[in-house]
């Protein structure tokens, strides 16, 4: 996929709730992942992966910015 969009891994971000599949198998692949999940599960995130808790704080982590929520 990365070859048919011509990226490189580390200009795509995965995003899911899935700990192994969205998280876990990207980051093995120097992709970016963020984990939707509890702030429990931060204890088991591999390395160089993101933990969010609300879907809607990934603008934030996208742009870097802090944006107020309702």
């Amino acid at each position: 996929m990365l070859t048919d969009l011509e990226i490189q891994p580390g200009e795509l971000l995965v995003c899911g709730n899935n700990l192994r599949t969205n998280v876990a198998v990207p980051a093995r692949l120097h992709i970016r992942a963020v984990l939707l999940g509890s702030q429990t599960a931060r204890y088991k995130l591999p390395p160089n992966t993101t933990l969010i808790t609300r879907f809607g704080d990934l603008p934030d982590l996208l742009t870097g910015e802090r944006t107020v929520h309702a």
